[in-house]
């Protein structure tokens, strides 16, 4: 279990209105959305770091466009006025964004990263904080995959996705709690 404190930064990564626009996720919007609301929960209890990660995608036909009305965080999670709020152009959360030198200047040496979608942002920003130096922390129940199509045929559900990221991402890139 992830335990609060000044050294370990909850990062929540693109849980925005968009999210909802998924038909198709495992776990639930629900029970994601919840689960990040009890540890967001107990780290602003503690007073512990909070990074919100914004996506502000490049298409303007993407319901995560800044110009959307989906581009807003969902209400149950949306960030404080004392939380930091970073805006990503990327899959990753590092890349073109001032993440590094905030987590830097907060001494942040664990993350406890949550989010949507382990497919995309969440798998990307824990390989690249990884490969920096973190100790990082997954709460599987904390984030959500959609379905997988390969181009040969071979399929995996939401389940199955999720499943097969968290375990190819766990002992290697984080720790799973």
């Amino acid at each position: 279990m992830s335990i609060p404190n000044n050294n370990n930064a909850l990062i929540i990564i693109d849980v925005q209105k968009a999210y909802l626009t998924y038909d198709s996720v495992y776990p639930s919007h629900n029970d994601v959305i919840n689960n990040i609301n009890k540890l967001l929960t107990r780290w602003r209890a503690a007073k512990a770091p909070i990074i919100h990660i914004r996506h502000a995608s490049k298409h303007s036909d993407s319901p995560y466009h800044s110009s959307a009305a989906t581009h807003q965080f969902v209400e149950q999670l949306a960030p404080l006025e004392n939380e930091t709020v970073i805006t990503k152009y990327e899959n990753c959360a590092f890349i073109g964004t001032n993440l590094q030198e905030t987590l830097e200047q907060l001494a942040i040496e664990q993350l406890t990263v949550t989010g949507v979608l382990i497919n995309h942002s969440v798998d990307a920003t824990i390989r690249y904080a990884a490969g920096q130096g973190f100790d990082i922390n997954l709460p599987a129940s904390a984030t959500s995959a959609m379905a997988i199509k390969s181009k040969n045929g071979v399929n995996a559900t939401p389940l199955e996705a999720h499943s097969l990221l968290l375990a190819n991402l766990d002992e290697e890139y984080c720790t799973l709690v």
